[in-house]
């Protein structure tokens, strides 16, 4: 009896043999290139991203192969999900057949017999093809039919489809020709496992041997050099990313995303921030070749989508247009000439519009870092050339000689809290929190009142908390953002200096930037602190017992997440778990929320600027989204925020219609507690 295996017609193997040959030169092309930009890289700055390899292997497997970012966009999950795996299978196919042919020649031992064959056939080589022509298909309906603004349409894209859609026809015909010739004929129940190819080799299989043998030649010869043709395409084209993207997933930072480098020595840089290829670090150099010009960033950009020059996909191809144009010269020792990249190619407004919230690097399936990036540039605008906005001058100035973003003298930063009985740190040492108020809860009079209410929980739960008031100053946060690495240092060195003094290791905020920074960037300079957010404690009170949620709040709620809290470091359910124990309220969510959340616009100092471009502003936006869930209540937890959304209820005239109110006041009015 006949076992099922693949007969072959080419039983010398100089056809195998050229095969071989074409596909080392064209593999040759694509180390070439790898190698080229390999030495691009290098030019950037040093940066450690070889540390928790288990953690980055795992970061390759979730977003390299379960390509778990897809499935937000369904039309792009089809795509995606069927040219990926469908071409994944297809090369094992194709490693399996040659594998097969080396060990049978050398050895005599046949792999793919049998039952193996039959599930090769079906399941990798045919299931291959189906899975890559539905991804296809799909591209090319999403591209003429859909039309999605945030891609790109030129002649590489359609060249790229063509060809991949190519090779996959051309691939099920050559299967076809063979069938026609082989198992149709001679063992017909073997051919029905080759599903893909068997209604073309059906119709195929009344034409004579003498016309089927050197079609399927031609046809098997023509698939060769297209499909090696498609592999040295990688070296001249964005299927680069099949290689970079992998890479950059692999080398992602491990940190918080709202983690920014610092500049070290700053004392003795003689630069600051980045402007030429070399100032880059190589990781942001390998972002730039990673990007697949999908538009993700700029398709979920705050500030684009309201009308700003900002677009976070254009800032990582003009590094990497740089990066053409420069690279083979500094690597030639030659510095070059032409336009700069800060200031000519990417403009000012574009950097000063970027709210630093992180929509774009949570959208890229490719794990790009456009923040740090764009905080790099704004870093060369501020400390290299000066070019300041007259609103980021004045927030410099006063974060320089008062330690807050508005001016107000430093020894009224305790006055809200004159009434409450709150104590120093000085005078309790041995508090079990220092509560980190910060500057809009110390100052800006709608923040106040949630630094009261937050005083009244604490109080009302036993919790022993301690402020350190007068010497307490700006975490240096919108200073960072905004470009001013040198005042944010100074700031922080100057609160660790307080903190380490006093011998603080647990520490409370309202604010999401100061936790943020406390928790994960003064760490950099000797503050390791543990930080909790406000949010956080009220849960666990609530759910402890410790405060108690009687009086009905009877409101519908909406909760905003701040991006500092929940993008950027996960903060997602203790608000809402607070809030759904209010008595009477109701949670409603809006359409973007938790990790998808759109900016209240106060991010990257961007609270403390005028917005002027676009022809929307941010903080309209986002009330939109929140009207469109029809609350009572916008339920924040970040004092920005707070700021942003009572600026837009009142230019808007929408008080009578919706309240924006912090958690700390919603879970004080429903414990009984004073909010005066």
């Amino acid at each position: 009896m006949d076992l099922p295996h693949k007969e072959s017609f080419f039983n010398i193997g100089p056809e195998r043999y050229l095969n071989y040959l074409f596909a080392l030169i064209a593999l040759v092309f694509v180390g070439y290139h790898i190698y080229r930009r390999y030495r691009i890289w290098r030019l950037g700055k040093p940066e450690l991203r070889f540390d928790r390899i288990p953690a980055r292997v795992s970061l390759i497997l979730r977003y390299a192969l379960a390509q778990l970012k897809m499935p937000r966009d369904p039309w792009a999950a089809v795509v995606h999900y069927g040219i990926f795996w469908g071409y994944l299978l297809l090369f094992v196919a194709t490693t399996l057949d040659g594998t097969t042919y080396w060990l049978k020649t050398l050895t005599g031992y046949e792999v793919l017999v049998g039952p193996t064959y039959l599930l090769y056939k079906a399941l990798i080589g045919n299931l291959g093809g189906t899975l890559a022509l539905i991804g296809l298909l799909a591209a090319f309906y999403w591209r003429l039919v859909i039309r999605p603004p945030r891609l790109r349409y030129q002649t590489e894209d359609w060249v790229i489809l063509g060809l991949l859609l190519f090779n996959v026809l051309n691939g099920f015909e050559v299967q076809a020709l063979r069938l026609a010739m082989t198992d149709l004929r001679n063992h017909p129940e073997w051919a029905y496992w080759a599903y893909g190819s068997y209604p073309l080799a059906v119709i195929l299989s009344g034409l004579p041997d003498s016309v089927l043998r050197p079609l399927h030649w031609a046809s098997w010869w023509v698939h060769v050099l297209a499909s090696q043709f498609a592999v040295a395409f990688i070296a001249y084209s964005k299927l680069e990313h099949i290689i970079f993207g992998p890479l950059n997933i692999f080398f992602r930072s491990l940190e918080p995303r709202g983690t920014l480098k610092p500049i070290p020595n700053i004392e003795t840089a003689e630069t600051y921030g980045a402007n030429r290829v070399p100032d880059f670090t190589w990781k942001q150099l390998l972002d730039a070749d990673a990007c697949i010009r999908c538009g993700r960033c700029t398709a979920n950009c705050p500030a684009n989508l309201t009308g700003k020059p900002l677009s976070p996909k254009k800032i990582i191809l003009d590094l990497k247009a740089e990066m053409d144009r420069a690279g083979p010269l500094y690597l030639r020792g030659r510095q070059p000439d032409g336009p700069s990249l800060v200031g000519d190619i990417t403009t000012d407004d574009e950097l000063w519009d970027c709210l630093t919230c992180g929509a774009c690097m949570e959208a890229c399936p490719m794990e790009i870092e456009h923040v740090p990036t764009i905080v790099e540039e704004r870093r060369y605008l501020v400390l290299n050339e000066g070019r300041i906005p007259r609103d980021v001058v004045n927030l410099f100035n006063n974060l320089e000689r008062s330690g807050n973003p508005w001016g107000y003298p430093p020894t009224t930063r305790a006055d809200w809290a004159r009434d409450l009985g709150v104590r120093t740190i000085a005078e309790d040492p041995g508090a079990d929190y220092l509560w980190w108020v910060g500057c809009a809860g110390s100052y800006d009079e709608r923040n106040i009142r949630i630094s009261r209410a937050l005083a009244r929980i604490l109080q009302a739960a036993g919790v022993r908390f301690a402020i350190l008031g007068p010497e307490e100053t700006c975490t240096g946060d919108p200073a960072r953002r905004a470009g001013h690495e040198y005042l944010y240092q100074i700031l922080a060195q100057q609160n660790i200096e307080a903190l380490n003094r006093y011998g603080v290791r647990k520490i409370l905020t309202a604010c999401p930037h100061c936790f943020n920074t406390l928790k994960n960037e003064y760490r950099a300079f000797g503050g390791f602190y543990e930080v909790v957010h406000h949010s956080q404690l009220i849960a666990e009170l609530v759910e402890t017992g410790r405060v108690r949620l009687e009086r009905p709040v009877g409101q519908r709620l909406t909760y905003h997440d701040p991006c500092y809290l929940g993008r950027h470091n996960g903060v997602y359910d203790p608000a809402r778990l607070a809030l759904t124990r209010l008595p009477g309220a109701s949670l409603v969510e809006m359409r973007l929320h938790r990790h998808q959340a759109f900016c209240c616009g106060g991010g990257g100092a961007r609270v403390f600027m005028t917005e002027t471009r676009g022809h929307k502003r941010v903080n309209h936006e986002r009330t939109d989204h929140v009207l469109a869930v029809n609350p009572n209540v916008i339920a924040t937890a970040c004092p920005f925020c707070m700021i942003m959304f009572e600026d837009a209820l009142k230019t808007r005239n929408l008080t009578d219609r919706l309240e924006a109110r912090d958690l700390a006041e919603l879970v004080a009015e429903s414990a009984g507690l004073s909010l005066k």
